[in-house]
């Protein structure tokens, strides 16, 4: 594991951001990191990863995986710890402060393609960072706040770029629940490739397309169950569930109830 560091000598502010850290971390499969009591001086982190695989735990939220390319900004308070997965995992680290508005949301995972322009102002970040000329920190914070409005930029467009593709593909699951819905299918719809259309409807939904899909048939169950008279097997197979016994734990690890009491419930409040 090989890891560097640059950080500020000297207390320093920029009118937007204040960077105070960047680490560059070259971690292998030994980098396993327990949050201690101790966090950084500012609140917020932003890992992009350039090559390989990791995962960071937040409170509430639960494991995010970060691939190549993939940007995520959290609050250091509010993580558990992180890790490598698999062989090897590079990323910068930047520590910094902002006004929240500036900010892309937090704890989700983005995926943006890097350029070499993009890793060549993180290490001029790195450098002005662990310089101990007049106004060097101030430069670093500077050029960190270009590279915010960079990734906010590239959101942005993709997020106009992606959303009516999404938002047509998020209306055809909805109107067909019953359907066999397969990847292949929505990713036509979507116009993307397989790969893509997974990672944007996850970024898009916070879910991967077969639990978007089996909440949507979940949702429509329930109302059949409140709404009409129909038998469960009924309900269940109509809606593209394999079997009423799956249907049923599926159902009662959402909504806490099996489908049967569920409705039972429902009735006894109508009384």
């Amino acid at each position: 594991m090989f890891n560097v560091m640059s950080k500020a000598a000297s207390p320093h502010f920029s009118p937007s951001v204040e960077l105070n850290t960047i680490w560059i971390v070259e971690a292998d499969e030994t980098y396993n990191i327990e949050k201690t009591a101790n966090t950084p001086t500012n609140p917020y982190v932003a890992i992009r990863t350039t090559e390989g695989n990791g995962v960071i735990t937040i409170k509430d939220i639960g494991d995010l995986s970060l691939t190549q390319n993939s940007l995520v900004i959290f609050n250091y308070s509010e993580v558990k710890k992180y890790y490598c997965e698999g062989s090897k995992w590079c990323f910068f680290w930047f520590e910094f402060n902002a006004d929240p508005i500036m900010l892309p949301k937090l704890n989700n995972v983005h995926t943006i393609e890097i350029e070499k322009k993009e890793i060549s102002l993180f290490h001029e970040c790195f450098d002005a960072l662990g310089s101990p000329t007049p106004f060097s920190a101030r430069k670093a914070s500077c050029k960190f706040s270009t590279i915010l409005v960079s990734w906010i930029s590239s959101l942005s467009i993709k997020e106009n770029t992606h959303s009516i593709s999404i938002e047509k593909v998020l209306k055809y699951i909805t109107q067909h629940p019953s359907s066999n819905i397969s990847i292949s299918k929505l990713s036509k719809i979507a116009e993307m490739s397989e790969r893509l259309f997974r990672d944007v409807i996850k970024e898009y939904t916070q879910k991967s397309p077969k639990k978007y899909i089996e909440d949507i048939r979940l949702n429509a169950a329930k109302e059949l169950i409140i709404n009409t008279n129909m038998q469960i097997k009924t309900i269940a197979l109509s809606l593209g569930f394999s079997n009423q016994y799956y249907f049923s734990r599926v159902f009662s690890k959402v909504f806490g109830l099996s489908p049967r009491n569920f409705r039972n419930d429902f009735l006894s409040k109508l009384k």
